[in-house]
């Protein structure tokens, strides 16, 4: 192979771009953080709009042509969306503000490619008055595993919903916990489809940068489908 017959078949690829046409899944302004999932029929298209008021689903078809959208959640300061699927539902997990005090929670919901709502909304809180925040979110095989930071303790945790989507309180773990002046951010999951899945974030290490050295590593560890590390 020379780096451009990529799969060693004796054919030179195309050129890598685009397939197909640029399309606006929400014309306007104010729509970020978008995350997507594929059914295998239709994409799933979930970001955040009017400056984190409103939680949005758009749906786009397997050519890539949108197919509408919808206001699936209206609440304060959403952040973070994230959206999975199971193959027929979407199950989007966010952050927003808590609706028993100033912090934040995660909450997660199914939702039909119509953008209805499958089962009811689940908050999900590590402990009341700390914040938890930056979800990320996956179908395993055969429930949702939704991994989270806690922004007051910087610990990275991880959750499950059923497969009707009901938040399984008993599944609420501890990843890491990391002693100061050590932090951890930015959780990211994924799942071999099997039940077993992993988790990977960054730990700050509190080196200051005028002092040098190694600031930030990444971390990940691999959990069956208990949740245990495998």
């Amino acid at each position: 192979c020379d780096g451009v017959d990529n799969d060693c078949d004796g054919n030179i690829e195309p050129p890598f771009g685009p397939f197909g046409t640029t399309a606006s899944v929400r014309r306007g302004t104010q729509a970020s953080a978008p995350s997507i999932a594929f059914t295998g029929r239709e994409y799933g298209v979930v970001y955040t709009t009017d400056d984190g008021d409103t939680l949005e689903l758009g749906i786009v078809d397997a050519s890539g042509m949108p197919m509408g959208s919808y206001i699936i959640h209206s609440g304060e300061r959403i952040s973070s969306p994230s959206i999975t699927t199971d193959g027929t539902n979407f199950g989007v997990a966010w952050s927003a503000l808590s609706m028993m005090d100033s912090s934040y929670d995660i909450y997660f919901q199914l939702f039909d490619t119509a953008g209805g709502p499958v089962g009811t909304l689940q908050v999900i809180s590590v402990a009341v008055g700390t914040s938890d925040t930056i979800p990320d979110v996956v179908w395993n095989g055969s429930q949702y595993a939704i991994v989270f930071q806690n922004s007051t303790t910087f610990s990275i945790h991880q959750a499950f919903a059923d497969s009707a989507g009901n938040y399984v309180r008993t599944s609420l773990q501890n990843v890491s916990n990391p002693a100061s002046p050590f932090r951890d951010f930015d959780p990211a999951i994924a799942s071999d489809g099997r039940g077993n899945h992993a988790i990977t974030w960054f730990r700050w290490n509190g080196v200051s940068p005028s002092t040098g050295g190694d600031q930030f590593r990444v971390h990940a560890v691999s959990l069956t489908a208990s949740g245990s590390v495998g």
